[in-house]
């Protein structure tokens, strides 16, 4: 079912997916810069929409003021009137008979603009989905920088052709670099899930980080897809959001397997550009109810350095006893990307000879990591 609705005299177009029911909790789609509805059958929009109906969730996507079927000069386009557009969209989903609840779904700048929007009416937004949200937007515009285009903050031109194709006014640029992303968003406190793409070359993944910082109730998962959302965990993508939307907000809860203190005894490194690598020795011990006892010699942390990232790998062995007072090895591997400002996650591999501790091979591990005067703790839970 198609829809139009207007906003301050424009007509925006959009398009309805309906489950079979009387009343349905509805989730409103925004696509990114340059984007629209996606309205074909094979596009990722379209494979969400289906997969939400399947669940019970009514789907609404609208072209923004300037894309797709909308009205409007792209142009004239900028994050505030998107802002108000979303605004409208939402007004009109909240007045329908059928609506038991609004979830929002934004994607690239449609991922700002959600965000936004959610932290304005946060007491009508029940879900948050993020879908590598573009709030680097702000930091390209500080540095005047669009795309390939590069242009002076002090002397913005009336507009840009940023693509080609879409001519951006100057004011989007200026709106831009002031834009108070995450001191808005931050307001929603409901459940968020934020999806940040490994090969997205567009945003940073720093800048989705932010979102888990600011945000009180917000996850995010890391899944193998470029900025369009396409690659190896698409179809994935799609079931986690529709697990998301479908199903009560429930925080996983993280039990503690090991504690581990680490002294490092040495640094090697070498120094090159772009890249440089460093090779961390160390030792330590650990003293947890699980297991007791002392990494042995050879425990080496392996980083690759670049400008704005330090990729971790450390393996090592420990000797002791498990719970039960067996001899026992483990072989842990923890592996991270660390960027600039932003707090380390680990994600832990263990292999091991006691019997009694075997199934932390097949556990979900996260791990974290905290500096110390020597060197640093290593704390690794398991998602019970």
């Amino acid at each position: 079912m198609y829809l139009s609705i207007k906003r301050d005299g424009l007509a925006l177009h959009g398009r309805l997916d309906a489950p079979k029911l009387d009343s349905f909790p509805v989730a409103i789609i925004f696509h990114g810069f340059g984007g629209s509805t996606d309205d074909f059958p094979e596009s990722n929009f379209s494979r969400i929409a289906k997969s939400l109906v399947d669940c019970g969730i009514g789907v609404i996507r609208f072209d923004f003021n300037g894309h797709g079927k909308s009205e409007g000069n792209f142009t004239n386009m900028n994050i505030f009137n998107e802002i108000n557009d979303a605004i409208a969209i939402l007004e009109y989903v909240k007045g329908q008979s059928y609506t038991e609840g609004i979830y929002l779904i934004g994607h690239s700048q449609g991922g700002v603009v959600a965000g936004m929007t959610a932290g304005l009416y946060p007491d009508i937004v029940k879900k948050l989905v993020l879908l590598a949200p573009a709030a680097s937007l702000k930091t390209d515009a500080q540095k005047g920088r669009c795309f390939h285009n590069i242009y002076d903050t002090n002397n913005i031109p009336d507009a840009i052709n940023v693509d080609g194709i879409h001519n951006v006014g100057g004011h989007y640029f200026r709106i831009a670099k002031n834009l108070p992303i995450y001191e808005i968003t931050k307001n929603f406190t409901n459940p968020t899930l934020a999806i940040c793409g490994l090969r997205d070359a567009v945003v940073s993944r720093q800048a989705i980080q932010q979102y888990k910082k600011e945000l009180t109730n917000c996850r995010i998962e890391y899944m193998d897809v470029d900025h369009g959302l396409n690659g190896n965990e698409t179809d994935r993508m799609i079931e986690l959001i529709a697990e998301f939307l479908s199903t009560e907000p429930s925080m996983p809860k993280l039990d503690d397997v090991f504690s581990i203190d680490v002294k490092i005894t040495n640094t090697e490194e070498v120094k090159a550009s772009p890249v440089s690598a460093r090779i961390v020795s160390f030792t330590g011990f650990c003293n947890s109810p699980l297991f007791k006892g002392e990494i042995v010699s050879g425990g080496a942390d392996t980083q690759i350095i670049t400008e704005n990232t330090t990729m971790l790998s450390a393996r090592y062995i420990l000797k002791g006893t498990d719970f039960t007072g067996t001899p026992c090895s483990i072989f842990i591997e923890n592996n991270a990307a660390s960027l600039p400002d932003s707090e380390l996650i680990t994600t832990p591999k263990v292999l091991t000879d006691s019997s009694a501790l075997k199934y932390l091979e097949e556990a979900k591990l996260s791990g974290s990591i905290i500096p110390t005067d020597n060197g640093v703790k290593v704390i690794i839970k398991k998602y019970s």
